[in-house]
């Protein structure tokens, strides 16, 4: 497949994810560029009569908000769960965020848990979303005045799964490790149909390394582990909001090394997370077990947190990615 070729195909793929959904009288933002500031976006509030989008914009579906919402969209954190709800992550002011669920008739929910929306309050997050056989997932963290983990003050993490055929939410806190190390940043298919959640630390970790869950086919957790904070090749490793693929049963990640505008590719065998991996949850507090090996280095020049879904072919795995020159393709050979 040539370059060319590939990008076509990713840009396409990405046009189709943004296509815009309409709440209230608010269309889908068009998708910023990435950047540590979050951009502004209209406030979210209630209407009667949604505004038309363009012709060249498809509507998935309309609904009325049932209150104002404060504050704006957060960049880069907004998902539609077909056919018809919508989570996102708000910034309520100039500071804070919540995890948020839209529901068809505009009924609106916080997540994991349901409570009142105050301005410039952080209670909740969104740190990665996933496409698996069967479900939608997405996880971050939660503040948690009583956790329960032992590491996780002051904010524990959760997991969220979305069947795509019966159209259920089922939303699991993690007992283990906190949002530092445990958030949920990526979501990957198993063996024998398990579902295993990743989770994405990087330096200045007070809770351990990256820790990973492994749940059963009825989305049960059954085993837990943690990766090193470096890999074999002694790169310090940025793994906070990190994109991670299967292929030919092994885990390949993306990751900031030394820095977090230099990215790399390391892998671990699915194997190797089963047999490390065991069913005491308080692993994920404060251990750091495997280690990843380090392939090679993609970019000198990443945007931290700029990157988009990764693609595989079997032979190699791409990325687009936000460098100083603006969106680029990256490729690791598998």
């Amino acid at each position: 497949m040539s370059r060319r070729t590939l990008l076509i195909l990713i840009v396409s793929l990405l046009v189709a994810l943004a296509s815009p959904f309409v709440v209230s009288a608010l269309s889908r933002p068009k998708q910023p560029i990435p950047s540590s500031t979050p951009t502004p976006s209209p406030s979210v509030t209630p209407s009667s009569t949604p505004t038309p989008s363009p012709s060249n914009q498809q509507t998935l579906f309309s609904t009325t908000l049932n209150q104002t919402l404060p504050g704006t969209f957060y960049p880069n954190t907004r998902y539609f769960l077909p056919p018809n709800k919508i989570v996102f992550q708000l910034v309520p002011g100039s500071t804070g965020d919540y995890a948020v669920l839209i529901n068809p008739d505009g009924s609106v929910v916080t997540l994991p848990d349901n409570t009142a929306i105050s301005p410039n309050v952080d209670y909740s997050n969104i740190t990665g979303y996933s496409t698996i056989p069967g479900l939608i997932a997405f996880g971050g963290g939660e503040e948690a005045s009583q956790p329960w983990s032992p590491c996780a003050v002051p904010c524990a993490p959760y997991v969220a799964f979305y069947s795509t055929s019966t159209q259920q939410l089922s939303i699991i806190k993690i007992p283990g490790g906190s949002c530092d190390n445990m958030n949920a940043s990526t979501i990957v298919s198993g063996e024998a149909n398990d579902v295993i959640v990743i989770g994405g630390a990087s330096p200045g970790t007070t809770t351990g390394g990256t820790g990973y869950a492994i749940f059963t086919p009825s989305l049960t957790p059954s085993s837990f582990g943690t990766f090193s904070l470096s890999d074999s090749a002694g790169n310090t490793l940025y793994l906070y909001r990190m994109p991670k693929i299967v292929v030919n049963n092994n885990l390949y990640m993306v990751a900031g090394i030394n820095s977090s505008n230099i990215m790399a590719m390391e892998v671990v065998s699915l194997q190797t997370l089963y047999t490390q991996g065991n069913n005491n949850v308080n692993t994920l507090c404060n251990t750091s077990n495997i280690t990843p090996t380090y392939i090679t280095t993609i970019a000198n020049d990443l945007n931290y947190g700029g990157i988009l879904p990764i693609y595989t072919d079997g032979t190699n795995i791409y990325l687009v990615y936000y460098s100083s020159n603006g969106y680029e393709i990256g490729r690791a050979h598998v």
